[in-house]
């Protein structure tokens, strides 16, 4: 069974996908959801930075992370711009002893494209 339906059902909720948006889900050691951040996401350039994550993870306690990417034109393809944040994401939280769980690329509808289940992110288990 893929591990992004967790995700994926934690976010049907927030179901607004008319911005182009973050969504940074905190975890504990059973994946239960124990903080959510927001951040924009655009063109210009985005509002969080992966040192930020882990920043925030290790403040908070979480020991795995998940990226939601919310992408109103409905691509779920990861672009060259996802995926070098995701292993920029990757990278930091590695080095403070987060697990990197998934970045999700969500268009709504039941429509998206996870890293990890599609073997695109080398994550820990």
């Amino acid at each position: 069974m893929n591990e992004s339906h967790i995700a994926v059902n934690y976010i049907k909720a927030l179901q607004d996908i008319t911005l182009e948006k973050i969504i940074v889900l905190y975890l504990d050691e059973q994946d239960g959801v124990i903080f959510t951040t927001f951040h924009t996401w655009s063109t210009e350039g985005r509002e969080i930075y992966p040192q930020q994550i882990s920043s925030v993870a290790i403040k908070i306690k979480a020991n795995k992370v998940v990226i939601i990417h919310d992408q109103p034109s409905g691509v779920i393809m990861p672009t060259k711009k996802d995926k070098q944040f995701a292993t920029n994401i990757l990278s930091s939280l590695r080095a403070n002893g987060l697990t990197f769980k998934d970045y999700i690329i969500n268009a709504g509808e039941n429509s998206y494209y996870s890293m990890a289940d599609n073997r695109s992110l080398t994550r820990e288990s």
